[in-house]
């Protein structure tokens, strides 16, 4: 399938209003075609934030918590398999110990126990520990059996999530969820990672108001990230000037929000900058940097893509094929010989997974060269020796490669199937199954997500039957221009725009979903072109009288003389030399 290159839309009048505001020309127009009317909508100080005040029960539960420090109960909170799941167990675990919390944490096997706070998993922390408080983050939003199971055995059950919830929600002493009925939180994309933060703030803010921190009541309510400062402060502070600085699990916040592939919103962007900017300044977690490391990358350089492709998968690649525990050890430790140690091993699971993935995706293409998708308009796959920690990645790879609404499943417990999706613009691919589910009693044994990436489990027998529901679905939801791919461009560069200047102009600016990272769009002479490592493309294209270096990853077949490419450049550190590179993601020939 060919896709359309078009050119965003930067309106002339706000690019002039941009520009005589002092925003650079080239990043006036990219601002432009992503809807940005003003510097404001750039601003990134934290008193640009919204308050936590705004988030329905925060404060309610920041006193249920505040309470159970003081009586000295037992806390356990209840992670989730992937990244956003295990920064937001780490953020908990810093901050509930610098305020003097007793707590634990448990996140559940993939394998084992599946997603969320279900009932085994809540026998399991009781058997365990028997806490008096269970505290879910990244999920139990869903959880209405295990909060019951949680209930009669006596424990307490705060649900901290982001994730849409369905028409009944558990019955919880109390629930903080951007996207829960009710809620005027305006940041409706706030991360799991997002959430436990601003409940950490919330937390704070009534220790300080009780001088449980030997600091009187504030007149600002006590949340703000840094006193009488908005900017970050490197001191480090102490409980007798108002407590732990929460500032410093930005980092974690930054990882957790761009690995989860939430929108940045104007709210996550100003998290995600900050928590960048103190990684670049050499203040994040031993784990962090650790991470860094075994990836050769010099997290004074550190980018939000590298959040996002470099550290996020070494991450996952716990919860995916071992347990989500060594990634969460790998952020919680001080120190950084054993963040090393716990970090080799996550790059050698992510190779693993890496290997894994190749092959699963190879069968899936073959398998789907075999059999008529042409017309359809969604694709379901199953293979029973797939592994099941891999199957969002492969189904991922599967959407963009043929544009189509996916999911990939392996098995699951005996005679059941568990299933990931990614979904394309125009589906939302939770209330696609939603709709399956109320349209086919019983055929889906649960399921949760959002609307781009959703999870769930079927009967192995039930599987034809699934594809054929979510196919009705899809044609129901889709119509055949969603169907079509298109490559959004921020139109052309001229040769002396494609510096090293203009690179790390592109650099500075936090980038990700719902905010894309700019990508042009020119016509190349391809005047040398070579396979490197056996599977990327390098080239050196000819841009007028510029000759530029370029790769296409993953990617061995030759390019054409002239070419029509898509690409973002970036300056490539490469044997103490620095170039520019342009990174082709798509090419027509000419």
């Amino acid at each position: 399938m060919r896709p359309a290159i078009t050119i965003r839309n930067a309106p002339a009048a706000i690019v002039e209003l941009l520009l005589a505001q002092g925003v650079h020309p080239l990043l006036a127009r990219i601002y432009a075609g992503r809807g940005i009317a003003s510097p404001r909508d750039l601003a990134s100080g934290f008193d640009h934030l919204v308050a936590p005040e705004a988030m329905l029960n925060l404060t309610a539960m920041a006193k249920r918590l505040a309470d159970a420090i003081a009586a000295k109960k037992k806390l356990l909170i209840v992670g989730d398999y992937d990244a956003d799941g295990a920064t937001a167990t780490a953020v908990g675990m810093r901050a509930l110990r610098a305020f003097g919390a007793n707590v634990g944490y448990l996140v559940p096997n993939r394998f084992e126990y599946g997603y969320g706070l279900s009932p085994e998993i809540v026998q399991l922390a009781h058997a365990q520990s028997r806490p008096d408080i269970l505290i879910t983050v990244d999920n139990g939003i869903a959880s209405i059996d295990g909060v019951a199971e949680a209930n009669r055995l006596g424990m307490e059950v705060l649900i901290t999530d982001h994730h849409l919830p369905g028409e009944k929600l558990p019955d919880a002493a109390c629930i903080v969820n951007p996207n829960q009925p009710g809620c005027g939180f305006p940041s409706k994309n706030l991360a799991g990672v997002g959430v436990m933060f601003y409940l950490m703030l919330a937390l704070r803010a009534e220790l300080r108001n009780r001088g449980a921190l030997g600091q009187r009541r504030m007149a600002d309510g006590g949340w703000r990230m840094e006193d009488g400062d908005p900017s970050l402060v490197t001191r480090h502070s102490s409980p007798g000037d108002g407590g732990p600085n929460l500032a410093e699990l930005l980092p974690l916040v930054a990882l957790g929000t761009v690995a989860d592939v939430v929108p940045l919103d104007s709210n996550n962007r100003i998290l995600v900058h900050h928590g960048v900017a103190r990684i670049r300044a050499g203040r994040a977690q031993a784990g962090i940097v650790a991470l860094f490391e075994v990836a050769r990358r010099d997290p004074r350089k550190g980018s939000a893509r590298d959040l996002g492709f470099v550290l996020g998968p070494r991450l996952n690649a716990a919860g995916r094929l071992d347990d989500m525990a060594l990634g969460i050890e790998c952020l919680i430790t001080d120190d950084p010989d054993r963040a090393r140690a716990i970090a080799s091993q996550l790059d050698q699971l992510n190779n693993e997974r890496r290997s894994i993935e190749t092959g699963m995706r190879e069968e899936a293409l073959a398998a789907l060269e075999t059999q008529d998708y042409g017309d359809g308009y969604s694709l379901s796959i199953y293979d029973p020796s797939w592994h099941q920690g891999v199957v969002g990645i492969v189904a991922g790879r599967i959407k963009d490669r043929f544009h189509r609404p996916t999911f990939a499943f392996a098995p699951g417990n005996p005679g059941e199937i568990r299933g990931s999706g990614r979904s394309i613009p125009g589906l939302h691919l939770r209330d696609a199954l939603d709709r399956v589910a109320v349209l086919n009693p019983g055929l889906i044994l649960k399921f949760g997500g959002h609307a781009a990436a959703a999870g769930l489990t079927l009967r192995e027998l039930d599987f034809p039957r699934f594809r054929t529901a979510f196919e009705e679905a899809a044609r129901k939801l889709l119509s055949p221009a969603d169907l079509e791919q298109v490559l959004e461009t921020d139109g052309s560069l001229a040769s002396g725009e494609l510096t090293a200047q203009t690179c790390s102009i592109l650099a500075e600016p936090v980038w990700g979903h719902g905010f894309p990272a700019p990508r042009f769009c020119d016509e190349f002479v391809v005047a040398a072109q070579r396979v490197v490592v056996e599977k990327h493309l390098k080239m050196t294209l000819a841009l007028g009288k510029q000759r530029l270096e370029a790769i296409r990853f993953n990617h061995v077949e030759s390019a054409p003389a002239r070419i029509r490419a898509v690409y973002h450049p970036s300056l490539n550190h490469y044997n103490g030399r620095t170039s520019v590179q342009l990174s082709i993601e798509h090419w027509e020939k000419l």
